[in-house]
């Protein structure tokens, strides 16, 4: 910028030269000549491009100074600029300058700058999509996120769904709604946001939600009259699975939502609403409503969700079969429940397309009746129906005005695949809104639904200073009392707290509950407020109490009262069964039972009995087998018993009346064998499918034949019930005359043992059953081995044994081998070792230990210095090591050589350790 004046008409020449640096030689330059006839400055900018680089700039005065006094001709440089090229692309990205003139009110930097910007996308007008123009409409943003913008087929904002991808009728018609009730969205993403936050924001200022239950992106929304597209019974209803849930203390007194205000300079801004029927608000619910930044709109969202603390206070939830699913998130169906409507359901036994016979008997009220059908194919049908009453005013036959579409057992399907639902019209069945759907149990799911209110809807134009119009049309009833009782401690003795739950219908605003026990006067035990429909109190340990509920409150009943009596049983209620019962299998095999007592007041202890698994049928709890003689009172109990095998252990509680819990808790294990005493091995054959070698035995779980235990049935020809009959009872032909059973055994060393056994035996006759065994101290004598009869009492010697058993008969009876067990006895010595180093640098630890050299594997380690044939070692580690060492038994005997393995680590990286070693096995007398 050059800056200069001339009084005269002359004029000076500047001359601007300029070169690349790494270019010295080629100069390039450029004269301008400046001056005018006025007294102030003129100033001047010169603009030059030039090729990427670094340059040198010098300017000239090429005029030599004007003398004259009347002449000011002086030339100032005043500022050189330099402007970089921006290679960046900027397509997609709108780019805006603002030019704003300095004033008394703004100068210097702007802290902030409000604009309106606008989106184009495709709009749709009701039988194409628009070009790309300016839209609000959440439908249509919704769509146009979904879809994705795109720059050189390049992905850059949205999702890139395709059109197949997106439910294109549902947005259609949400648009459509949108537009209808004047909904509007309007925000900028400004930070990061995942896609489903993005599509839920823009659902929620449509008052709706995103959803793929139709297999691609959709949306359910708030429409207001939608029909009915499913009718709900217990007949499709899983058994037990209907729950009403009440909102308590957490519904909200006030309601403030946040919108975004133009008005306020794009500022928040809050609204107001107190809900209906409440003075002093205690408790407040803030919103945001992103996107919305309307007051108008803003303040039906709030209208909307204050209507919400009234209508939907109410959550019900039931459990259907996958093929009933045929309703998805947003469709509105019928429900009828005894606990929310009383309403009569049934099914269809046969008819025709104007007349159905009912699986049950109905009454027809005096008022016009309707029947809601549930059609095979999950079609309703309604129609007004008539009938013609028996002397009781009861029908079983119904006579439709509009005919059904198809005959009941129409097109190979069951008439008892039709369900019914029979209402007047002053208790039409109740219509729910689908909010929740989800996988529970096997091929099923669960539901979750609120009522679907008209006079929601009408709240959001309404005046919420007065008071919202109740759901229910006709007066409160009672229509059943579920009673319970639970004991408890007073004083010395006991009393019960009494427990009822109402089935209501009508405007429930809650009753009083009198109570009269005993023949005495009537009370008033509790007051159930409005929504409620639970109450409990505190009542004598036995007799007979006469419940009456009345609707309303004590000064203003407003309902039929409802009666129930109610026999207490008190102390006579049997106990809930334990809970969190569980077995453990200790070191030496011990079984702990361990397991949290029942609550009863006035329990007495746990019992616990078991039977064998593999029975075809459980046996009844006086044919089990008593773990304990008695019952046990705390919540642990040890024993060896069973032997081993697979068995079933069953726990019931027992009150001191001496009363068992109704149900119980059960077991299944597999358990091995336990040590008993000087016992080295403890089998039961029968326990573990009879392994040996079977000769003239059949097996058979039954109890009716040869070999009993665990296994399958060998049918032999007996291919025929007839024979199955005969061969089970026995009618000589299926008798024997000889059988046995072997069983082999192997210990770990030459070994002086002793042998015990126990069993049942078939027929018990002297000398049955003959035993026999061979042993041998190789595993090949064995086979040629002499068979020797066994005597109570007597020393075998030997590392190899089999033992047989044999039975004896005449033919006119089957023999039969069951629950044997057998044990191998020797005694066995324990030896204890303290503080032994296991590992480092220095001489080995005294008293016989010999240190091992380090591998890459394993830590050092030691032979440990026992002359016993081992069968139990235990290692307790002392020093607490990083990372842990797990010791590694490589070999019980010749000889017996204990590493500790590092995990994950080298070797080296460890310092010593030191163990105590407990070992267990046969002396050098015994092997």
């Amino acid at each position: 910028r050059i800056s200069g004046g001339n009084v005269s008409q002359n004029s000076v020449d500047v001359k601007i030269t300029w070169h690349n640096v790494l270019t010295p030689s080629v100069k390039s330059s450029r004269t301008h000549s400046i001056g005018h006839d006025k007294s102030e400055p003129l100033r001047h900018s010169e603009y030059i491009d030039v090729p990427k680089g670094q340059y040198v700039v010098r300017l000239t005065r090429a005029t030599e100074p004007d003398e004259s006094d009347q002449v000011y001709d002086a030339v100032n440089w005043t500022a050189l600029r330099s402007y970089q090229e921006d290679p960046a692309q900027y397509r997609g990205v709108n780019r805006e300058g603002w030019i704003i003139r300095a004033s008394g009110q703004l100068q210097g930097r702007l802290d902030r700058v409000s604009a309106t910007v606008k989106q184009q996308i495709p709009t749709w007008t009701g039988s194409a999509w628009n070009a790309p123009a300016p839209s609000s409409n959440p439908a249509w943003i919704y769509r146009w996120y979904a879809k994705g913008v795109y720059i050189d087929g390049r992905l850059v904002a949205g999702m890139g769904l395709s059109d197949s991808e997106i439910d294109d009728d549902a947005v259609k018609s949400w648009g459509a709604w949108c537009a209808a009730q004047d909904l509007r969205c309007d925000y900028v993403v400004a930070g990061r946001m995942s896609h489903y936050d993005v599509l839920t924001l823009i659902a929620r200022c449509g008052r709706a939600r995103p959803t793929w239950a139709p297999g691609k992106l959709s949306v359910v929304w708030d429409q207001a009259g939608k029909l009915p597209s499913e009718s709900f019974t217990p007949g499709s209803i899983v058994q037990g699975s209907f729950a009403v849930e009440w909102v308590g203390d957490e519904v909200a007194d006030e309601i403030v939502v946040q919108f975004v205000d133009p008005d306020l300079d794009w500022q928040p801004n809050t609204i107001r609403r107190t809900v209906p029927g409440v003075t002093n608000p205690r408790r407040t619910s803030t919103i945001r409503l992103p996107g919305v930044t309307r007051r108008t709109q803003a303040a039906v969202e709030c209208n909307l969700q204050a209507a919400r603390q009234r209508y939907h206070k109410r959550r019900l939830k039931w459990r259907v079969h996958y093929r009933d699913l045929r309703f998805g998130v947003g469709d509105v169906v019928y429900v009828s429940h005894s606990l929310i409507d009383g309403g009569v359901t049934g099914r269809v036994q046969r008819g025709s397309v104007s007349e159905i016979v009912l699986t049950r008997r109905v009454t027809l009220s005096a008022l016009t009746d309707y029947v809601v059908l549930r059609m095979p194919d999950g079609a309703l049908h309604t129609s007004v129906v008539t009938g013609v009453a028996d002397a009781d005013g009861q029908t079983d036959t119904l006579t439709l005005t509009t005919p059904m579409p198809l005959a009941p057992g129409a097109g190979g399907t069951s008439p008892l695949d039709i369900l019914w639902r029979l209402y007047d019209e002053s208790n039409p069945p109740r219509k729910v809104r689908i909010v929740g759907i989800r996988a529970a149990g096997d091929r099923q799911a669960e539901v979750e639904a609120i009522d679907e209110v008209d006079a929601y809807y009408q709240a959001a134009t309404s005046d919420l200073s007065t008071e919202l119009p109740r759901t229910w049309r006709h007066a409160p009833q009672v229509w059943d009392v579920a009673v319970g009782e639970t004991l408890i401690r007073a004083g010395g003795g006991f009393a019960v707290v009494l427990s009822i739950a109402l089935t209501v219908t009508g405007d429930w605003r809650g009753a009083v509950v009198y109570a009269a026990t005993n023949g005495g006067a009537r009370r008033q035990v509790a007051v159930i407020s409005d929504g409620e429909t639970r109450a409990s109190w505190v009542d004598a340990a036995s007799g007979t109490v006469v419940i009456t509920v009345v609707p309303g409150t004590p000064v203003a009943p407003v309902g039929r009262p409802f009666a129930v009596t109610y026999h207490i049983l008190g102390e006579l209620v049997p106990p809930a069964p334990p809970s969190n019962f569980l077995l453990d299998i200790l070191g030496d095999g011990t079984r702990r039972f361990r397991w949290i007592p029942a609550a009863d007041v006035d329990l007495a202890g746990t019992e616990i009995r078991y039977y064998r698994t593999a029975l075809l049928s459980p046996p009844a709890w006086d044919d089990m087998t008593p773990l304990f003689r008695g019952w046990k009172s705390d919540a642990v109990a040890e024993t060896v018993e069973p032997a081993q095998g697979a068995w079933t252990f069953v726990a019931r509680s027992r009150d001191i009346g001496g009363r068992l819990s109704s149900t119980d808790v059960r077991i299944q294990a597999e358990i091995g064998p336990v040590r008993r005493g000087d016992a080295l091995i403890w089998e039961c054959p029968s326990g573990v499918g009879w392994p040996g070698e079977e000769d003239g035995f059949t097996r058979s779980n039954d109890g009716e034949d040869a070999l009993e235990g665990i296994g399958a049935y060998t049918w032999d020809n007996r291919t025929t019930w007839d024979a199955w009959v005969s061969w089970a009872l026995g009618d000589g032909r299926q008798g024997g005359t000889r059988a046995s059973y072997t069983h082999s055994f192997t210990l770990p060393a030459k070994t002086s043992f002793g042998l015990r056994y126990q069993g049942d035996f078939l027929p018990l006759t002297a000398g049955n059953p003959d035993v026999e065994f061979r042993v041998s101290d190789t595993e090949a004598g064995l086979d040629t081995a002499e068979w020797t009869d066994y005597a109570e009492g007597v020393e075998i010697t030997g590392r190899y044994l089999e033992v047989r058993w044999t039975l004896e008969g005449d033919g006119a009876a089957m023999l039969r081998l069951d629950h044997l067990c057998v044990s191998i006895v020797a005694p066995v010595v324990t030896e204890y070792y303290r503080d032994v180093a296991t590992g480092g640098v220095g001489p080995a630890r005294t008293g016989g230990w010999e240190l091992l050299a380090s591998s890459e594997d394993h830590f050092p380690g030691v032979k440990v210095p026992t002359d016993l044939t081992v069968t139990d070692l235990d290692v307790t580690i002392q020093d607490v090591t990083l990372p842990p060492l797990v010791p590694v038994l490589v070999n019980k005997n010749d000889p017996t050589v204990l590493r500790l393995q590092p995990t994950g680590v080298a070797a080296a990286e460890h310092r010593d350790a030191k163990v105590d070693v407990v070992v267990r096995g046969l002396s050098a007398a015994a092997a």
